[in-house]
Formats: C-alpha cells, structure tokens, sequence
C-alpha cells in the first residue's frame, strides 16, 4: 500500500493501475479499517465455537445427570465389588472397608486365579449373571459416559474465557468504530451492534450451562469421592468408562467359556452315551450267545435222551424176544408159556415213565419169567 501512495503521490494516474490495486486504494479510504475487520473476523469465528464448546458442554452434562439418575445399577456393582473385596481380604488391613476411590476398578484384572485363566472381574461378571442379572444393563444406561471422555473440560474453560474477553473487546472495538468523527454512517453500523449483542446473549447463556455444569460435576464428584479440583471430568468419566469396557470385556469372555463349556458338556454326554450304546449292544450279544448255549444245551440234553430212550426200546425189545425163544416150551401152571408181565414192562418203558423204572421194571418180569421156566 506503501508503493500505491508513492505512486499517486508522485503524479501517477489511479486508472493505469491494476483491479487489485485500484481495490487496495478504495479499502484504505474507509476509516479504521483494521478494527472493522477485527470485527468481522470475530463475526466469522463466534458461531464456530460455539457449535465446538455447546455439544461439548453438553456431552459432560448428560454423563453427569445419566450417572445421578440411571447409576443405581452401577452403584449396585460397586457394593458387589466392595462385599466380595471385604471377603477376599478378610481380617488384613485392607477388610472391612467402607469403599474405594474409583481407580480401584481397574485393578480388579489384577487379581487372577491359581490357574491364571481368570481374573476377579470374570467371577464378578459371573456373579452378577447368576444372582442379579438385572444389573448387566448399567452399561447401556450409561453410555453416554464414553462419549464425555472426549471432552476436555479445562480446555472447554480456556476457550470460554478467551471468547469472553474477544466478545468485551469486540464490543468496545465496535462503539469506538461508531463514535468516530467525520464519517457517515454505513453498514458497519447497521450490522454490527446487533451481531454483537446477539453473541453477547449466547455466551451468556453458555456461561450459564457451563456453571451448572461445573456445580453438578462437583456434586457428583464429591459423592463418589473425588477431589473435583484435581479430578476433572474427563479422568472420572474416563475411569468408569475404562471399568465399563473391561466389564463388556470380561462378559465376553465368560460367555465363549460358557459356550466352550457347554460344548464339552454336550460332547461328554455323547461320548457318555455311545458307551451305554455300546454296552446295551456288547449286553444284547452275550446274552445272545448265552441264550443260543442254553438252547444248545437244552437240544443237546433232548437229543441224548431221545437216544437213551431208543436204546433202551431196543435192549427191551431184543430181551423179550430172545426170553420167549429161550427154550420153545416155557409154560406157566396150566402149561402155557406166562408172557403178561414181559408185555406189560414193555408197554410201560414205550409209556414214557421214567428210565430207572422202566429198567427195575424189565429186571422184576425177566426174573419172574426165569423161574416160571425153572417151575416148568
């Protein structure tokens, strides 16, 4: 702009000059130019913070008013937490505690199993599964909790008070570009006061979410037992947020171990299960086999009386033949040969009775008809 003034200066014609530099010249005509634009670089920028710094407000606000309202189930968490940390530590130093700062939460991965294949949170999910399931849900009542990790609440507090002082000063800028002398009013004047005092209401209004916030985070702070001045926001959200995780974590694993279980479970009940099979079959088999023996034996003692039985047929028939022939005249007292008793014996071994009778029996009619031939 410099070259420009020495140039008209020196006699040179504004209308040899370029369109850019014709516009440099006209722009160094209007009064306090470089407050103007201070201005309307403000003007620009106010509703870009604002849309940074109001959903971020926003964000700890609904954590804060989620963990009042729906925090019941974690708060009930908590006690499980502390009851089991009690029972576990006994009589030591560390019993029969009244509570525990919040960053005891992420120490409970700590504490394992002998076996080192689980950890205190998985019995702590377990136990809530079985005996309160009800209280599985605080994770989803309190998701808004992870989301207001993000927010640094300092920093929300730095860009607030940097938009406060650039606001006052705008403010200033545009009443001492209006009470300037020897102009004439312009659009500066129309636009400018009320942009100024519409971002005016907003930041008010902001200011005031942001103190409530900030009243409300203390409250919440102190009853969970955190220092708030030490303790911002984020580090408390960020702790539930980081025992929340671990907690899905652990669901997680408690259920593919659950699943692995009942697996193994199922395979054992089958395997079980084609051993009875086999057992039932191997059973089934032997007493087969033991049936056919005893049918065998059955046939088999059959077919040796059906034998003894013929034989014996036989030998009584051959001795009766051969006691009629013996000496052609056998008679009884009458004179006629006495073979009543032979036939009887022999009708009485074909009648079915019983071996040793029927033998008795043949031995008593030979006997007797060997003395009738001796009378003879």
């Amino acid at each position: 702009m410099t070259s420009i003034n020495e140039y008209i200066a020196g006699g040179g014609s504004v209308g040899n000059l370029e369109t850019v530099e014709q516009f440099f010249i006209q722009l160094d005509k209007i009064p306090k130019l470089k407050t103007r634009m201070s201005c309307m670089t403000y003007k620009l920028n106010f509703p870009e913070k604002m849309a940074e710094l109001r959903p971020a407000l926003l964000k700890i606000d609904k954590a804060i008013r989620d963990m009042k309202r729906k925090g019941k189930n974690f708060l009930k968490v908590i006690e499980i937490i502390l009851a089991i940390g009690n029972f576990l530590n006994g009589n030591t130093t560390r019993g029969n505690c009244m509570g525990f700062s919040l960053n005891s939460l992420l120490k409970i991965n700590d504490t394992r199993t002998t076996d080192n294949k689980a950890t205190l949170m998985h019995y702590i999910v377990q136990f809530v599964e079985d005996k309160h399931p009800d209280l599985l849900k605080w994770t989803k009542e309190l998701s808004s909790v992870r989301h207001a990790t993000k927010v640094s609440f300092p920093a929300v507090q730095g860009e607030m008070a940097v938009l406060k002082k650039s606001t006052e000063a705008t403010a200033k800028k545009v009443q001492a570009v209006m009470k300037e002398e020897k102009r004439k009013p312009d659009n500066f004047d129309k636009m400018m006061p009320s942009v100024v005092e519409k971002c005016k209401k907003e930041y008010e209004e902001l200011e005031k979410l942001f103190n409530k916030v900030s009243q409300d985070y203390e409250k919440l702070a102190e009853k969970f037992g955190e220092e708030p001045k030490t303790t911002p926001p984020e580090a408390l959200f960020g702790m539930v947020s980081d025992f929340m995780n671990l907690f899905k974590k652990a669901r997680k694993e408690v259920k593919i171990q659950k699943a692995k279980a009942e697996k193994e479970r199922k395979r054992l009940l089958q395997q079980q299960k084609k051993v009875r099979e086999l057992e039932r079959t191997k059973r089934q088999r032997q007493e087969q086999q033991a049936k056919g023996d005893r049918d065998k034996e059955r046939e088999a003692r059959r077919e040796r009386r059906r034998k003894m039985k013929q034989k014996g047929n036989d030998d009584d028939t051959n001795d009766a033949n051969g006691d009629g022939d013996g000496d052609g005249d056998g008679e009884n007292d009458e004179g006629e040969v006495d073979t009543k008793d032979l036939t009887d014996a022999i009708t009485q071994l074909r009648s079915g009775k019983a071996f040793k009778k029927r033998r008795l029996r043949r031995q008593d009619t030979l006997r007797q008809s060997k003395l009738s031939k001796f009378e003879l």
